[in-house]
């Protein structure tokens, strides 16, 4: 959590040669890929020259411009030297961050407590239909 390890150390982790998601696992599979493969076989990316990168200084919008103008739902976050693996921003992390915005929703977010609030609106009953004209 936070760059730390269990007992409370910091990490310094190498930046990463590449990162495998789900889908380059399905498609490996599909593709019938050795499961005993090299993991540079199925990985996105040929290099780490190709990981598409941030910061932890980046903004949120940042990373979504990012993720859309490479068209990956991935983001590397590296350390202000670019030396050292931070973490990884996904889609699902900016599209959660967005739920939570209140420019994306301020109708829905309780001023005091902060929390979402669904508010479902009353609907009235409909009148009857009029007579059928027989």
């Amino acid at each position: 959590e936070d760059g730390k390890t269990h007992t409370g150390e910091t990490m310094s982790l190498p930046m990463p040669m590449g990162i495998i998601t789900k889908s380059d696992i399905m498609k490996a599979y599909a593709d019938k890929v050795d499961i005993d493969a090299e993991c540079t076989t199925i990985m996105t990316g040929d290099s780490a020259q190709e990981l598409i990168t941030c910061v932890p200084s980046d903004d949120r919008d940042k990373a979504a411009s990012l993720l859309e103008k490479f068209h990956t739902h991935h983001v590397v976050v590296v350390d202000e030297e670019h030396a050292h693996f931070v973490g990884l921003v996904s889609s699902y992390d900016i599209a959660a961050e967005c739920a939570k915005d209140d420019r994306a929703w301020p109708y829905l977010r309780n001023e005091e407590t902060g929390e979402i609030e669904i508010k479902v609106k009353e609907r009235k009953p409909r009148p009857p239909p009029p007579p059928a004209p027989f």
